[in-house]
């Protein structure tokens, strides 16, 4: 089984060429959203992200350890920040932002 982890609607081709090879013979492949789906030639499913709201990471932070936090960084409690949260590698863009 194949689990589809980015999004294949616009993939550069020539990754997209070189996972299909090896999605195409796994006996089924998982998507997130049915647009994601290809024609591999195997059974496909849909299955949206899970959050698990219970984990440590998805816990509330509290005033005074948000405060730490920014100071640590070196950031100014006063600045306005903006937040990607995602893994930090190239595909999931961490410079693709722009302040508004």
């Amino acid at each position: 089984m194949w689990y589809c982890h980015i999004d294949p609607v616009d993939v550069d081709p020539r990754l997209w060429d070189f996972l299909k090879a090896y999605a195409g013979q796994c006996d089924a492949a998982i998507y997130h959203l049915p647009e994601y789906g290809k024609d591999l030639g195997n059974k496909q499913f849909f299955l949206p992200p899970a959050i698990n709201p219970l984990s440590d990471k998805n816990r509330e932070v509290s005033g005074e350890e948000q405060q730490q936090i920014l100071k640590k960084l070196g950031i100014s409690a006063d600045e306005r920040v903006i937040l990607q949260v995602s893994r930090f590698d190239r595909l999931k863009n961490p410079f693709g932002l722009k302040h508004i």
